[in-house]
């Protein structure tokens, strides 16, 4: 029992509080703020055109930092348990061969929790990122342009199409640079390298968010107009 405590501890509980500790935070409302009143001291241009050429490694960023955002967990926290699944799961079948003990349910416990965690943090990971590189070509030149209206997106690949702004549900700023979340579980990432200056990235999450803020006003006075 002693021993199955102290394996709790060290693999579990240790983890779980260093993980707390890089929990990624959301962003602040007095940020937004900030960002807001930056906008409206200046405007962006309406509407605001970028121009870029989206590779597959933006792809694989957008990826990765959607990932982590939905863990909650950074990059060093991540890590940590991935390193600590793979001895959960090969720690229990290392002592059955070659310790030539019994496998017991605690063993198959924090074996099949370990296999969990390698899948989660691991193998999954790679599959989607895999997937990835062969579903889509090496480049694709894109123009976007952010109206009052919503969104709309020229691709090289797939042609044009318009994003309202009641299928934008979030906007986040990250490390690789803004992520866009829509309705239907898309995720794209606009990269830092896009804008010209940072603050022209912090003013397009404040003018998105602005008329996201917009769009659940006027939904809700049609609902209280019903």
């Amino acid at each position: 029992m002693d021993e199955i405590l102290g394996i709790v501890l060290i693999f579990v509980v240790l983890p779980a509080c260093i993980g707390f500790l890089f929990l990624r935070r959301p962003i602040r409302k007095w940020r937004l703020a900030k960002q807001m009143k930056m906008l409206k001291q200046e405007p962006l241009p309406n509407p605001y055109r970028i121009t870029y050429t989206s590779t597959v490694q933006d792809l694989l960023d957008s990826h990765s930092a959607d990932a982590k955002l939905k863990s909650g967990l950074g990059s060093f926290a991540r890590f940590l348990f991935s390193l600590c699944g793979i001895f959960w799961a090969l720690g229990p079948v290392w002592v059955y061969i070659f310790l030539k003990t019994k496998f017991t349910a605690s063993n198959f416990i924090l074996w099949l929790f370990g296999c969990t965690v390698v899948w989660g943090f691991l193998l999954r990971p790679w599959f989607e990122r895999s997937r990835i590189r062969r579903n889509n070509p090496p480049e694709q030149n894109l123009v976007l342009e952010f109206s009052k209206t919503g969104i709309m997106a020229h691709n090289s690949s797939v042609g044009e199409f318009h994003r309202s702004w009641s299928e934008v549900d979030n906007a986040i700023l990250c490390s690789k640079g803004l992520l866009l979340y829509f309705t239907d579980g898309i995720c794209n990432l606009l990269p830092k390298r896009v804008f010209p200056q940072k603050k022209d990235m912090l003013k397009l999450h404040a003018f998105i968010h602005k008329h996201m803020i917009e769009e659940e006003t006027k939904l809700g006075e049609i609902i209280e107009g019903e």
